[in-house]
């Protein structure tokens, strides 16, 4: 029997001396699994994949406490062989050799580090790392390529949430080529960390999880995908989460919010400095209604922060019944690029419409107009009162905007600021734009939706003489 070694305070065991080959032909599932068996008989250590190729006839299972380590995702590949069983995962983790979507008991504190898992020869529902009821399961510097599904699948149940997963600084490429599978998929997990990956010829979505809650996920590439792939989506249940820093070309961010009575509607959310780059639909999405007409709810405490969207092809920011979202700081460069009609900025009623997307901040947002000059526009059924803020953005002096059916003057008579651009939508001189006005029809020093000059004018707080309409 292999001697176990130590490398620091845990055991090593290396493939090698459990008679694998590495060399790309040899079937070395057998000693495989003896070194993984050996590492578990001492509970557990770092099973080690010298640099080589090993091809394997079905999936490794990987038990509690066992790290599979490579010498470096260029150095050490574990590959599918041909004839590979559909259905069965390249690295599989946890107790068990079953795919259970909503397992739990599947083990904790299994890592994959530093190899490339090469799914070429995988078909069906095949995953290259399934990670089910894994708690404390970490990924990381590990490349996957051409799985027939997800990359990656990291999966709890609906009861019980899979605890802190953790994928960093990952390359996906040609993941889920069946099925326009997601790359990094699942759910039903808490306190999961997607850092600093790269994913590359998406065939569905970058990311994709349902159900999670404080989730960060970071720094991220999306790139040379087709259209309206690539994305980064939580079809619904999203709570307390930050999506940071990650760069998508050709796909969106959205958060979508309930589907069934065990993953509710989105809530402390902040979508910030995400680079989007010709994105298809709508680029920056939140709704608590997910493809089932008879969802209600909210999305609450909504914050979308310093994104820079580049040519969208629908709208660039959606937002569905968000009461209280915060819009601020984001640069849209061209948007409406299929001509739709579509604005820049939309705050819609969604479908519960006694919510709406009202109390809402709209401030210091800037962008170039491109084939729609419309860069506002707010939807509200007849019981909403959309009673925005819209202040200090910038879209140029051609911008337009679209307000709700309900009395203009409901939506900003109560506004202190408003942007130079909207003071020249609203037939104001440049000179009063970020003025405080008053009007002695409201009594109040504020802004009312007037235009023109003489009966209906802005004048400055000082004058005190114009009447509104």
């Amino acid at each position: 029997m292999q001697s176990v070694a130590f490398k620091g305070p845990r055991p090593w065991v290396d493939v090698i001396g459990s008679s694998a080959t590495g060399n790309g032909t040899t079937d070395d599932l057998a000693a495989i699994k003896r070194a993984i068996a050996i590492s578990t008989s001492v509970g557990g250590g770092v099973v080690y994949f010298p640099p080589g190729t090993y091809s394997i006839s079905n999936q490794i299972v990987v038990p509690s406490n066992v790290t599979i380590l490579g010498a470096g995702e260029q150095s050490t590949t574990i590959k599918a062989a041909a004839g590979f069983p559909s259905g069965k995962d390249v690295i599989h983790l946890g107790p068990n050799d079953s795919q259970n979507y909503t397992e739990t008991g599947g083990g904790q504190y299994i890592e994959v580090r530093d190899l490339h898992i090469d799914g070429t020869n995988t078909s069906g529902v095949s995953y290259g790392i399934a990670a089910f009821g894994v708690d404390f399961f970490k990924a990381v510097g590990v490349r996957i390529s051409s799985t027939s599904a997800y990359g990656i699948i990291v999966q709890g149940s609906t009861t019980t949430l899979m605890k802190s997963p953790l994928v960093a600084y990952c390359h996906f490429n040609r993941c889920g080529r069946t099925g326009t599978s997601d790359t990094l998929g699942g759910g039903n997990n808490s306190d999961a960390r997607y850092i600093f990956n790269t994913f590359e010829n998406c065939y569905g979505t970058a990311i994709d999880n349902v159900n999670v809650t404080r989730a960060l996920w970071m720094g991220n590439r999306s790139i040379n995908n087709g259209a309206n792939l690539g994305s980064m989506w939580s079809d619904y249940g999203m709570t307390d989460s930050q999506i940071i820093g990650n760069y998508i070309h050709r796909g969106t961010i959205h958060i979508y919010g309930q589907l069934g009575s065990d993953r509710g509607p989105p809530s402390d959310i902040m979508l910030a400095y995400n680079h989007l780059e010709q994105p298809g639909g709508s680029s920056i999405l939140a709704s608590p209604v997910n493809q089932v007409s008879t969802d209600t709810g909210k999305v609450s405490n909504l914050k979308i922060i310093g994104n820079t969207i580049y040519q969208a092809n629908d709208y660039a920011i959606n937002i569905g019944d968000a009461p209280g979202c915060i819009i601020t700081g984001n640069h849209i460069y061209q948007w409406d690029t299929s001509n739709i009609g579509a604005a820049a900025i939309n705050l819609d009623s969604g479908v519960a419409t006694t919510v709406g997307s009202t109390s809402c901040v709209v401030t210091a947002n800037t962008g170039v107009i491109g084939n729609s000059t419309l860069w506002y526009r707010e939807n509200a059924s007849a019981s909403q009162v959309m009673n925005n803020q819209v202040y200090g953005n910038d879209f140029g002096s051609n911008a337009t905007y679209t307000l709700s059916t309900n009395t203009p003057k409901t939506i900003y008579n109560d506004f202190k600021r408003f942007s130079k651009t909207l003071a020249q939508i609203l037939a104001l001189t440049p000179d009063y734009a970020g003025q405080q006005y008053y009007c002695s029809n409201c009594a109040t020093d504020a802004i009312c939706i007037s235009t023109g000059t003489g009966t209906g004018a802005f004048v400055r707080a000082s004058a005190r003489t114009t009447v509104c309409n």
